[in-house]
């Protein structure tokens, strides 16, 4: 009796523990964030510390179908999406950050079938990330594959910093309101806004957040925990290569707001994507 008694003890002071409060006006400072274990970028201005590297070379080639319904509406348009290539040359990873919403479908079946020749460093293959397009023409062309044009991120919101894979745009700004029940975390772009929800119940919370991570349907859902005073979610969604899931952890340090986003490796033996984004108080 006296255990159970000390039991129901124990989870009434987890329950009402004083949790961090994390609210406030948050600035990134872009200096301090550090990200490890991403794919080499290719086609493009590389990262800090990376090796300029050539885009690999496609082997096969798999032509996307208009959709019957689109090219009747005459719906035509850019897509461009975003690959990571394996060290066996295959696409292990897609998302789509330039859209249309009819098309996008059948961009990412189609580019989902590519392959390209093994990217090698020093003779050793590697993983490589890469923005590839398919372009439909309302005036009866077939569709167009190739390249971007150039390295920028045409639908990513002004202000943002460039996207990693599976883990969304990086707003200069972010504000957190907090009470008893949730946390609501607000990103804020030049252009635009987005609320993000976190419950503190343990249950799952679905957050629409169109273009973040390649969500099927934009759909991600978030279960948090406390960890001591680090907000740790687990971050779930459904890709166009099936289920896809990350963590996040949210904690203050000193004077900044952490926030860090934790990644399996694409592929078996591969190093985690781990991205650390550091912001201070707004004055």
């Amino acid at each position: 009796m006296r255990s159970l008694s000390l039991i129901a003890c124990w989870l009434l002071l987890a329950q009402t523990a004083v949790r961090p409060d994390l609210s406030g006006n948050w600035v990134l400072d872009p200096a301090q964030t550090t990200t490890t274990g991403a794919p080499i970028r290719v086609g493009g201005p590389p990262a800090t510390g990376q090796p300029a590297v050539q885009a690999p070379r496609k082997t096969k080639d798999v032509p996307p179908r208009y959709p019957p319904e689109a090219q009747r509406a005459r719906i035509g348009g850019r897509i461009v999406l975003e690959a990571v290539i394996d060290r066996q040359g295959k696409v292990k990873d897609l998302r789509v950050i330039q859209s249309v919403k009819e098309l996008d479908d059948a961009a990412m079946k189609a580019v989902s079938q590519w392959e390209y020749t093994p990217t090698l460093i020093a003779g050793v293959p590697v993983e490589v990330v890469m923005t590839v397009t398919v372009t439909f023409s309302v005036s009866g062309q077939p569709p167009q594959m190739g390249t971007a044009v150039s390295p920028a991120w045409p639908t990513q919101p002004a202000g943002a910093a460039r996207p990693g894979m599976g883990r969304g745009f990086v707003s200069p700004e972010i504000e957190i309101r907090q009470d008893v029940r949730e946390l609501t975390l607000i990103r804020k772009f030049a252009d635009a806004s987005e609320e993000i929800r976190y419950g503190f119940d343990g249950r799952p919370v679905s957050n629409k957040l169109p273009g973040t991570g390649g969500a099927v349907d934009s759909r991600y859902i978030y279960v948090s925990r406390w960890e001591g005073e680090k907000l740790v979610s687990t971050i779930s969604w459904v890709g166009p290569q099936g289920p896809r899931e990350r963590t996040e952890t949210i904690w203050i340090e000193g004077a900044t707001l952490k926030m860090q986003t934790t990644r399996p490796a694409l592929s078996e033996g591969g190093e985690p994507f781990v991205t650390t984004n550091v912001f201070t108080r707004k004055r």
